[in-house]
């Protein structure tokens, strides 16, 4: 592409001054800043999907779509992320365990009250049930306490 000469140059622009100089907004910039629950969301995504050796931080910045400064702004170390994502995890999944069993009490006929109480018993007796009784098939014990807990 051919310019005009400026006057009192010789009519050619120099490399720098040819370069169009934008200034550009970081995409993290325009993003809100990213929480401490962004990052184990993303590692709960990250685990589910390809289990505990996919959670990595080159994995989490990628799909947060930011540096690792984030990540260190919220979290110690690696090992507090992976805590944090365990107590995440497990206790999402509790309550959500917890909340089928209470529904299908209620269905079953049970209070709202009583079915609460008879999934977190039920929960507990099979949380606890390995510890107790040994593997289910070698426990009648583990059986009536399920029984017990379950009876109208």
């Amino acid at each position: 592409m051919l310019e005009r000469p400026r006057p009192g140059g010789s009519g050619r622009r120099s490399r720098a001054e040819g370069v169009r100089h934008t200034r550009r907004v970081s995409s993290a910039r325009s993003k809100p800043a990213l929480a401490r629950l962004d990052w184990i969301r993303a590692g709960q995504e990250l685990l589910i999907e390809g289990g505990i050796s996919s959670v990595k931080l080159a994995a989490l910045t990628r799909r947060l779509g930011v540096t690792s400064g984030s990540f260190y702004h919220h979290f110690s170390g690696f090992r507090d992320y992976l805590h944090s994502l365990a107590d995440y995890y497990g206790g999402e999944n509790v309550d959500r365990l917890i909340e089928i069993l209470r529904t299908a009490l209620v269905e079953l006929g049970f209070s709202h009250g009583e079915a609460r109480i008879r999934a977190l018993l039920a929960f507990a007796a099979g949380v606890g049930q390995p510890f107790r009784f040994g593997r289910p098939s070698q426990s009648d014990d583990a059986a009536a306490a399920l029984e017990i807990v379950l009876r109208p």
